[in-house]
């Protein structure tokens, strides 16, 4: 449950700052945060990357060490870093001249606040959750800072204003052909749009807008919504919720398994918000073709078939489930045992539960608040991990199975 009534944490201004005050700040928020992610982290927790300074263990090592003098900070892309900063008052002003000319009238602010994501964390009734050590509220996501680019907000003639938007500026170079194609489509490119949903659910805004400069000419501009989702922005900031409170603050390296399912279940939602098949699965649309019409068509009768067999075989496993629960009295309270047929033949019978264990997730988020929680159901091996490291008895965190068997019979054999 999230409760939406906040507002963003001023804790900072970053106008008078060095690039090096800057950094220190954004280390721990000033005020002791142990760690911190920004919007350029967020899509390295999110999406498995293979490029060198961009993948969630580059990020973990970078976050775990960033107080060694030792070890030397990943910078990605100096020059693009610094071509943005040179170019950003610039294509602010594009941003400008481009919605006068669609005839609205225009605010923008240069908003140089540091902000702390403000939501409070709450229980099933709804009552804030408060800090053992502090007494004060507890954040849901106060790991998250964001320092926005430029706040604006828009009026047609004869209409309000509009609500405060965020306003996210970009470069790219002119060579990046394919990428500008799908920005004139419309289309963010993915650690982007993630950067800007992590924004808008630290300012509680409920609408941004990215622009996207590659040239020297109004026609090199896009410009594109973002509205929130509060569903993707959950699931966004609860995978960096998750990286922060057990990577980062038990040092554990991440597991690339599950980071790849992440990005995985991340893909698909991207690919729906832009309306695209998913990565790797483009649709390519056929003209008619008797061959292939007619072998489609006789694949999709045997499929039918089947799935028929398929039904079959089910109920024929539930009904010898059926007529063996008849048979457990008879083996006197033994789970395996062998039979005499006769004639010196026999089998061999074994009881095998039908049930496994099942976790309780709300005894779990009772009994141990502070393990790795996902929106859905906690994620297993974390959770064990978890466990196992702090030596804790999860007894009563278990739903224990009903007395329910399945009685497996072999193949008869002769007595040796």
């Amino acid at each position: 449950m999230r409760n939406l009534d906040y507002k963003p944490i001023i804790i900072g201004n970053t106008a008078n700052m060095t690039p090096e005050q800057f950094t220190e700040v954004r280390k721990h928020g000033g005020i002791g945060i142990p760690y911190t992610m920004g919007g350029s982290d967020a899509g390295k927790v999110i999406y498995p990357s293979k490029y060198k300074g961009a993948t969630i263990l580059d990020l973990f090592y970078d976050k775990i060490n960033q107080d060694n003098p030792n070890y030397k900070r990943l910078s990605g892309n100096d020059f693009s870093l610094e071509r943005g900063h040179i170019l950003e008052p610039y294509i602010v002003e594009l941003v400008r001249k481009k919605y006068e000319e669609d005839g609205y009238e225009v605010e923008i602010v240069n908003d140089t606040s540091l902000y702390r994501h403000g939501e409070i964390e709450i229980d099933r009734n709804g009552n804030p959750i408060i800090e053992p050590l502090t007494g004060q509220p507890k954040l849901r996501y106060g790991f998250f800072l964001a320092n926005l680019d430029r706040l604006i907000r828009l009026r047609a003639e004869g209409e309000d204003w509009s609500d405060w938007m965020v306003l996210e500026i970009k470069s790219l170079s002119g060579r990046a052909f394919d990428t500008i194609e799908n920005w004139r489509k419309g289309i963010v490119p993915r650690n982007y749009d993630t950067q800007v949903r992590c924004y808008l659910s630290t300012t509680n805004l409920n609408k941004a807008i990215i622009a996207c400069c590659w040239g020297f000419d109004k026609d090199d501009l896009a410009c594109v919504d973002i509205e929130r989702d509060i569903e993707v922005e959950t699931y966004i900031m609860d995978s960096l919720k998750g990286f922060v409170e057990y990577n980062l603050i038990n040092q554990i390296e991440p597991d690339i398994t599950s980071v790849k399912m992440t990005g995985e279940q991340a893909n698909y939602i991207y690919s729906k918000i832009y309306g695209m098949q998913p990565e790797n699965k483009q649709v390519l649309k056929l003209n008619s073709n008797a061959a292939l019409v007619d072998k489609v068509k006789f694949l999709s009768e045997l499929q039918k078939e089947l799935d028929k067999a398929n039904e079959e075989v089910k109920l024929l496993k539930d009904k010898i489930d059926a007529e063996g629960s008849s048979i457990l009295p008879l083996l006197e309270g033994a789970k395996k045992a062998t039979l005499s047929l006769g004639n010196g033949k026999y089998v061999y019978i074994e009881a095998k539960s039908n049930m496994k264990k099942s976790r309780n997730d709300e005894a779990v988020e009772l009994l141990l608040p502070e393990a790795p929680i996902y929106k859905q159901t906690v994620d297993t091996k974390l959770f064990n991990d978890y466990v196992k490291k702090n030596k804790i008895d999860t007894t009563a965190m278990y739903i224990q199975p009903i007395d329910n068997y399945r009685i497996s019979i072999s193949k008869e054999y002769d007595e040796k």
